[in-house]
């Protein structure tokens, strides 16, 4: 059929390059009458590549905000609508499985300082990018990105991720992350996205555990523990705690006390949780 067309156009030579948008072949990009056919396919083929990353900044814009300025990644107004998308999907199909995963690093700027960290965040953009096959990742905030990931793949990809950045000599730093597997019962993005780095505090962030998925139970035990933060006068005084001894001194005539409660065992600061 191409042939037709272009042949009525009096064209004797064509070179064509596929053109993919979010893996999707959405068009070509051609040259007419090339003088040169061996430099041709590989320009064409520079061509299509910054064509797509064009569109895909516009796409992004069109959905929300700018890209994110420091990895370029698309602005959270699109990501968060396109959560609110996959959410209708997998309501519409139930069998669709798909995880919200919260990845974070931490410390890094304060022992390398914000240029190293900088690098840094594009460095991980762009190895989850990579992992992950797909332009749906965000960063809403310092270290902190969302991806959304198969479920079938989502354990290896985290592996991956983490071997890449933790095996980086320039870096050498072990991530943090949390699983949030999306259900049809989920009506608000914003729980989701809550939930993924609810589970990724969870994990320790070092070479074994470094990455856990979401139980109702951590929700719990999140809720508990900031309302007895949240009335720590009150929990003293009808006995739900019971301060034992201070412990480890520290600067100033700051002090940390040990206490007890019914539901176990923590250290505050001057009748504050740490």
């Amino acid at each position: 059929m191409l042939y037709e067309v272009f042949s009525r156009q009096e064209l004797s030579s064509l070179v064509l390059c596929p053109f993919y948008f979010e893996t999707d072949l959405v068009g070509f990009v051609g040259v007419d009458e090339p003088k040169d056919m061996s430099l041709a396919l590989p320009v064409m083929q520079i061509a299509s590549s910054h064509m797509s990353g064009l569109l895909q900044k516009s796409f992004y814009v069109e959905k929300g905000a700018s890209a994110d300025s420091v990895t370029n990644l698309c602005s959270v107004t699109a990501f968060r609508h396109h959560v609110a998308y996959e959410l209708a999907e997998i309501q519409a199909n139930p069998g669709l499985k798909l995880d919200l995963v919260h990845f974070d690093i931490r410390n890094f700027n304060k022992e390398h300082g914000l240029k190293a960290g900088d690098e840094l965040l594009k460095r991980l953009a762009q190895v989850i990018v990579q992992e992950v096959g797909s332009p749906w990742l965000v960063r809403p905030v310092a270290d902190h990105f969302y991806a959304l990931i198969p479920d079938s793949k989502v354990d290896q990809a985290i592996r991956n991720v983490h071997d890449a950045i933790i095996g980086d000599e320039a870096f050498g730093v072990s991530i943090r992350a949390g699983i949030y597997p999306l259900s049809a019962s989920d009506q608000q993005v914003s729980f989701a996205m809550d939930r993924a780095r609810i589970a990724a505090n969870n994990a320790v962030s070092n070479y074994q555990n470094y990455y856990c998925r979401y139980e109702q139970k951590m929700e719990a035990d999140l809720t508990l523990a900031n309302y007895l933060l949240g009335h720590i006068d009150e929990a003293v005084d009808k006995g739900w705690i019971n301060v034992l001894n201070a412990l480890y001194p520290f600067s100033g005539n700051n002090h940390q006390e040990l206490v007890e409660n019914r539901f176990g065992h923590g250290l505050f600061r001057q009748g504050r949780g740490l």
